[in-house]
């Protein structure tokens, strides 16, 4: 992502293209939100508003719309990003794009998780349905969860699931898996899924514009946590904390102090 950031800036430079300087800005905001460099981000993204305010077109700015509601729920400022939800929202109506709609309600599966509030977000979850199965599937699981319908939730894992695709959706994706897994605890899965998502460690799981998940060491903290590997979940923690403070996400660096030891999310029984 750094190379072609590089690459990007350079041709801005050589064409003085401001559109091309914008699409180096955006890759450059979610790269290096992606590494955790909260405030090279948040540098990257000022410049794009800038341009944007010189150059209003319509794909980049509900992109960049997208990027900064995620980027006010990871301060978990939920009010402020649900409002730029709904400008997206608006954007989106006039991009004659079938799958725009849907890419906002996307972000708000992941607001909705955050704020704990994923047992209210069934129509959102319907709105993605055919756009992501595996997103759609685990927020499914999590929405029953949260209502305690833990049988039903079993049953929809019962058998055959789709794998997060190799594609730019993946990690996201796997950390809502990670999610799903750990609130079913299912102890196979969540060493499977926790396996998968170490390398990840000490990033952020920010899928372009479209969607945030948030710190990968939540979820490897889920996982270890389900797994019963207690002194694992307690280290993401505080690797997460860390980081979190450094990075100015006040609000993960407090979730992450708040939950400690004990178990970050409140599991099921284990099948």
């Amino acid at each position: 992502m750094t190379d072609l950031t590089g690459e990007l800036h350079d041709l801005a430079g050589h064409t003085g293209n401001p559109q091309v300087e914008l699409l180096a800005g955006m890759v450059d905001a979610c790269g290096r939100l992606e590494a955790f460099d909260v405030a090279g981000a948040d540098r990257a993204a000022a410049r794009c508003d800038a341009l944007l305010e010189l150059h209003p077109l319509p794909w980049p700015r509900f992109q960049h719309t997208l990027w900064q509601a995620n980027r006010l729920a990871l301060d978990g400022r939920f009010d402020e990003a649900d409002r730029l939800y709904d400008d997206a929202d608006d954007q989106a109506r006039h991009l004659d794009l079938w799958h725009a709609r849907q890419t906002v309600a996307t972000g708000r599966v992941a607001l909705s998780y955050h704020r704990g509030a994923i047992a209210d977000a069934a129509p959102l979850i319907a709105a993605i349905s055919g756009v992501h199965p595996t997103l759609h599937h685990d927020a499914t699981t999590l929405h029953l969860c949260a209502h305690g319908h833990l049988d039903h939730a079993r049953r929809l894992n019962g058998g055959p699931r789709p794998a997060p695709p190799r594609d730019w959706s993946w990690l996201p994706a796997t950390c809502l898996r990670a999610a799903a897994v750990a609130a079913l605890g299912r102890t196979h899965e969540c060493r499977t899924a926790y396996a998968a998502l170490l390398p990840y460690s000490g990033r952020i799981s920010a899928l372009s514009a479209a969607l945030c998940l948030g710190p990968v060491d939540w979820y490897l903290a889920l996982l270890a946590t389900a797994a019963g590997h207690h002194d694992a979940a307690t280290t993401h923690l505080a690797t997460l904390e860390q980081q979190a403070d450094a990075a100015g996400l006040h609000w993960w660096r407090d979730r992450a102090a708040a939950t400690g030891v004990r178990t970050p999310l409140q599991v099921a029984t284990r099948a």
